[in-house]
């Protein structure tokens, strides 16, 4: 799950070399810090509807309402971007932009209203060196960094591009300034720690001595400062998610590589200089992970296997996650789940939300250990209603 990043950057200053160097200066740039918005209010998110009803791709999406008391809501407004059958819908602190790395390395960017009504900016943002897997916004809002796990030669690695302001002249939304920040192999994703340390999985980053696939990145300024194999028995890993725990201390990376070892998620301690791993658990296809703000369990999903699984929790234990327990299930288990969206403000904190093939199903942290499944909503049945990437904003 990939999360906001927190990059306090300067305003002004810098030369506009745009050269691809390891610095982390703003060249020039100006930029819009975006406030969170108000953390009880109606979220309006996005869901891709990756096909039509005969089966062929289709690049349309539909804005999906997220009520105050968690209910979803599909709300037939839909337009036109790129597509992307799995992974996650981004938005900017204050919930106006929204952004997905869609399946042809383009990036879809659209702005939403307070009423739900969206714009298309970029329907395909074609970067000229990066072919995006990831997206992830920082916690400013002003910025967006793009994951190209290509190898280097390829154009593999870390980039950023600016976030045009309300009323700019480039446009709300609108995406410029692209820069390689380092260069890397098979970047699959990134998390941040504390403020401006990156937790990365990546077979390789920068020049980095650190013969690793778990690395500590430095923000600001730009440095790889340590990193740990993840899985040492091995180099099979196609890492389908990474995610921390909310108080920072553990990495959970989930490999469901189907033609390697996989099947396992390895638990990392980050707070040491250089991490350790310290856990391997099995789990059948593990496609995405969930934690709970409550720092009591994290939630796993199983995607060929139909299932979500709780992993019980305790930093001070060792090891500090218990064997996976199925959850028990409102209406059935869900159907080739996809990836979590999790909320950590307001009333609905500790409100899960995991993409499957008919609709959003809602699942609950309680704190004390406790997970409920709240069900499905259902989009209905047919192809025409599958649902691709989604996401809701902060």
């Amino acid at each position: 799950m990939v999360g906001m990043i927190v990059f306090v950057a300067a305003c002004s200053g810098g030369d506009d070399d745009n050269t691809g160097d390891d610095d982390d200066d703003d060249d020039g740039a100006t930029g819009c810090p975006r406030a969170l918005a108000a953390e009880d209010r109606v979220r309006y998110g996005a869901i891709g509807l990756p096909y039509t009803g005969a089966s062929d791709p289709a690049d349309t999406w539909e804005i999906v309402a997220l009520s105050t008391t968690g209910g979803v809501s599909f709300t037939g407004t839909t337009f036109e971007m790129g597509r992307l059958p799995f992974g996650e819908v981004v938005f900017t602190p204050d919930g106006q932009v929204g952004m997905v790395a869609q399946d042809d390395g383009t990036v879809g960017v659209f702005t939403v209203s307070a009423t739900g009504v969206p714009t298309v900016v970029h329907a395909a943002f074609a970067g000229a060196n990066f072919y995006a897997s990831r997206v992830v916004i920082d916690a400013t809002g002003e910025y967006a960094w793009i994951l190209d796990s290509n190898f280097p030669k390829n154009g593999g690695g870390l980039y950023r591009v600016k976030i045009g302001c309300p009323g700019s002249a480039e446009g709300n939304g609108a995406l410029t300034d692209e820069r390689m920040l380092i260069e890397s192999k098979l970047l699959y994703d990134m998390e941040i720690r504390t403020p401006g340390v990156a937790i990365v999985y990546a077979k390789s980053l920068g020049d980095s001595a650190f013969a690793n696939d778990l690395h500590k990145l430095s923000l600001d300024p730009l440095d790889v400062t340590s990193g740990v194999d993840a899985f040492a028995a091995d180099d099979d890993a196609i890492v389908s998610d990474l995610a921390l725990t909310n108080d920072g201390n553990f990495a959970l990376i989930a490999d469901n590589n189907a033609f390697g070892t996989g099947n396992r998620v390895s638990v990392v301690d980050v707070v040491p200089a250089t991490p350790t791993q310290v856990q391997t658990l099995s789990i059948g296809d593990p496609v995405s992970i969930a934690v709970s703000p409550f720092d009591d369990v994290a939630i796993v999903a199983d995607g060929f296997g139909n299932g979500v699984y709780v992993l019980e929790y305790d930093a001070l234990t060792s090891p500090p996650f218990a064997a996976p327990v199925e959850l028990t299930y409102a209406g059935g288990a869900p159907e080739l789940p996809g990836n979590f969206v999790t909320i950590v403000r307001g009333a609905l904190e500790g409100n899960a939300y995991l993409a499957e093939l008919s609709g959003i199903r809602r699942i609950r942290f309680e704190g004390g250990g406790q997970v409920t499944d709240e069900g499905l909503a259902s989009r209905g049945g047919g192809v025409e209603n599958i649902v691709g990437a989604f996401g809701f904003p902060p």
